[in-house]
Parts: structure tokens; sequence; C-alpha cells
């Protein structure tokens, strides 16, 4: 067998190799994470198809009824925030590594091309650059995962929706109904 026999098996290996650490490390972004400000939780979650999203799942008691009032689309103004889709769109790059995606800021109603990346071998730490054109030209915002959050299973359209009190205990909110 020649040398380039070899090479294509070995490149044949890591090609069906990639889909194992893909997967392992896509894992690891799935979780909750706290904003910023610690003032919100984020769930973080993969699909089969290795898209990520990031979901509002807990605010502070007193915003809980605030709807989407600053989005450029008038008719998604009544919408809530909470149970909002915040990221979207990512895809892994290398490990550890996400890109391709939205990030939206209900806060100003503008919507920025985003990277996602873990800071350290912890990865309890996910750094949030979101820009607009260059990445040069944003800004980056640290998140930190929630203590002992693991990924929640359940069914597609049910959404965990938790308000924040202010004591830090959360009490679980039903999702209004379609």
């Amino acid at each position: 067998m020649g040398w380039w026999c070899w090479l294509g098996l070995v490149g044949l290996g890591c090609w069906l190799a990639f889909p194992v650490w893909a997967a392992g490390a896509a894992g690891d972004i799935a979780g909750v994470w706290w904003s910023p400000r610690k003032d919100a939780k984020i769930e973080m979650s993969v699909d089969t198809r290795g898209v990520l999203t990031g979901r509002l799942i807990a605010m502070p008691e007193k915003t809980a009824g605030n709807t989407d009032v600053r989005n450029p689309d008038t008719g998604l103004r009544s919408r809530s925030l909470l149970g909002l889709v915040i990221f979207s769109g990512f895809r892994q790059e290398s490990a550890g590594r996400w890109g391709q995606g939205k990030v939206y800021d209900a806060e100003t109603g503008a919507t920025f091309q985003g990277q996602l990346w873990f800071e350290g071998e912890e990865r309890d730490r996910l750094m949030v650059r979101g820009y607009v054109g260059l990445p040069l030209l944003g800004r980056t915002e640290i998140f930190q995962r929630v203590s002992g959050s693991q990924p929640q299973r359940r069914q597609t359209g049910e959404p965990l929706l938790v308000h924040l009190e202010t004591t830090a205990a959360a009490r679980l909110v039903s999702p209004a109904a379609p």
C-alpha cells in the first residue's frame, strides 16, 4: 500500500472522528448562563443540526411583564421578553468556538453578528462578541455559567420560563398558551 493510501485512510479517519469531538464540545456550551450583569438567565441549547440557540428564561420579577418595545419590527413589539431568542444561528467553528450567528440586544432592539468562545479550560466563562461588519467594531461581554446548570431535556415548544425574585429564589412561570 502506497503512502497516498495511508494518507487517505488517516484523512478518512479524521473526517469520521470530527462529529465525535464536535458533538462533545458543542455539549459544553449547553446549559444555563448568567447575563453579564447577572440580572437574567439564558439557556443555551444545540439542536441536532449543530445550531446553537440561546433563549432568555429568567429575568427580574419587576421586568418580567416587559415586552420587546425597542424591536425595529413594530409587529414584534408586543412579544414578551421572557422566552425571547437572544442568540441564534451559531455554528461551531472549532473546539470551544462558535460563529456565523446573531445576537439580539433587547435593550436597544439591535441585532448584531456574533462570535462565542470559552475563556479558559473550565468552560464556565463564555465570551460573547457582538459586532457590525468587522469583529473589531464590536464589544465583548462575559457570560458566567449558572452553578450546577445542566442542559434542559424537553420537547420543542415547551420553554422553561422563570422569573428571578428579589430574594434570589426563583419560581416557575407557565408559558402563555399559543
